[in-house]
């Protein structure tokens, strides 16, 4: 009968080591401090090198956002070192410090199942690599979702009862800085302020006045340079009469967290005299109807019916051209447009090149539609290359212009274009020659 023998495995299995990280969040607008993200950061970093079973790989912290927001650089770090390899278990404290939309939370944890990746979730005691892990994952982030969702109405709520009452809530505004009840003036950026409106008022565009400062050397809120933009915002800004309007944006979905305007959807409420004035009510009504101005002069080209054809005796017309994809407006003789007969010998005139002339005329550094509107009557084209300036005033100028449409035209794509074009041509002259 034969005999079975059990011959013992001689060689001992040395236990894999499994490379740990950790995830921490903490939201700031719920009055946490950066000091909780530290203690977070120090218990995981203590807790991880205390088992012998792993490799600590590191902690992954955000602070200052919240879990309803789906960018938060160090989760997408965290994901893309996932995703090379590089940690196979990731501890967090709980659902909603990870995610508290539902359905980003499952895809994150299962692209994390895909790549062999576990996620442990402390508080909830869930394992993503169990049996089980999923379903108890999707029941309790639907109850984190809405909690989220709740807390956000119940903020919501807040704040809009507190407009209603007229209070405030607000930060430092150049000009004026907020001592938590009110904006006290700022004597020496009050000028400044008033220097700006007034300025624009003169028919200096806020690129003008942006690129003085600069060279001035005058500093913005926080001490940086100023930009355009932020000079149209001190502009459009009511606070500068010592009015506040509140609910001006207003947050719509509790997961983006992204800010609207708000054109009417929901009430505002209009503080008058709330703090002392450093702009007069009627300075800052004809600043706002000058950007008014130059905001439909923008939407529509002011050089509409403002160009004349001196041959034809017709306007010049806007149109559109296409190459390769990239667009190109221009103006160009009525007749010509549409191929009547004409006797000019007027050419396209690319809109860009008008307003750099156009703004040399006007002695700008910049093209500004409402100075054109308000100084210029009209443009006429005697000859090909040729602008006469008719200003308001009576006065006229005349400008050569130069063409560069050829050279615009001659990207890089279409010479790399012509090129191959041109070696597939001598490729078969040179094959029909060895033919023959």
């Amino acid at each position: 009968m034969p005999e079975i023998k059990k011959i013992k495995p001689t060689k001992i299995q040395v236990p894999t080591t499994k490379r740990v990280a950790a995830y921490a969040r903490i939201s700031v607008e719920r009055g946490r401090t950066i000091d909780s993200l530290s203690a977070q950061v120090s218990y995981y970093n203590d807790y991880i090198q205390r088992n012998p079973k792993w490799e600590y790989v590191g902690v992954y912290a955000d602070s200052g956002e919240t879990g309803t927001k789906a960018r938060r650089e160090e989760f997408q770090r965290l994901i893309a070192d996932c995703e090379a390899g590089k940690i196979d278990i990731v501890l967090t404290k709980s659902i909603s410090r990870f995610a508290r939309n539902t359905v980003d939370l499952l895809q994150t944890v299962r692209r994390f199942t895909e790549i062999g990746v576990e996620v442990r979730f402390e508080r909830e005691h869930i394992n993503s690599a169990t049996a089980d892990g999923e379903l108890l994952l999707t029941i309790l982030a639907s109850f984190a979702q809405e909690e989220a969702h709740s807390l956000s109405e119940n903020i919501k709520w807040a704040i809009r009862s507190g407009f209603q009452k007229g209070k405030q809530s607000s930060t430092n505004l150049y000009g004026y800085r907020w001592d938590g009840e009110n904006f006290i003036v700022q004597p020496d950026e009050a000028e400044i302020v008033r220097f700006i409106f007034n300025k624009y008022l003169a028919g200096n565009s806020p690129h003008t006045i942006t690129k003085k400062f600069n060279e001035m050397g005058v500093k913005a809120l926080f001490g940086g340079k100023f930009w355009q933009r932020t000079i149209i915002s001190i502009l459009e800004n009511e606070k500068y009469i010592g009015m506040v309007i509140m609910q001006k944006t207003f947050v719509e979905n509790h997961i983006t967290k992204e800010k609207r305007k708000n054109n009417g959807e929901l009430p505002r409420h209009v503080i008058e005299n709330a703090h002392p004035a450093i702009i007069d009510r009627e300075t800052f009504d004809r600043v706002q109807a000058r950007l008014k101005e130059r905001k439909i002069a923008v939407e529509r080209t002011p050089f509409t019916g403002k160009i004349r054809c001196e041959v034809c005796g017709v306007g010049f017309q806007r149109s559109t051209s296409y190459y390769n994809g990239k667009k190109t407006k221009y103006v160009q003789c009525a007749n010509r447009k549409h191929g009547k007969p004409y006797e000019c010998d007027t050419t396209q005139i690319p809109e860009k090149t008008l307003e750099d002339v156009t703004a040399e005329v006007l002695g700008l550094i910049e093209f500004d539609a409402v100075v054109f509107l308000e100084r210029i009557k009209q443009i006429v084209v005697p000859s090909k290359h040729t602008l006469v300036y008719h200003f308001a005033n009576g006065k006229t100028a005349s400008r050569e212009w130069i063409s560069t449409a050829n050279t615009d035209c001659w990207t890089p794509e279409r010479k790399a274009a012509q090129a191959e074009r041109l070696a597939a041509y001598k490729s078969k002259i040179k094959n029909m020659k060895g033919e023959s």
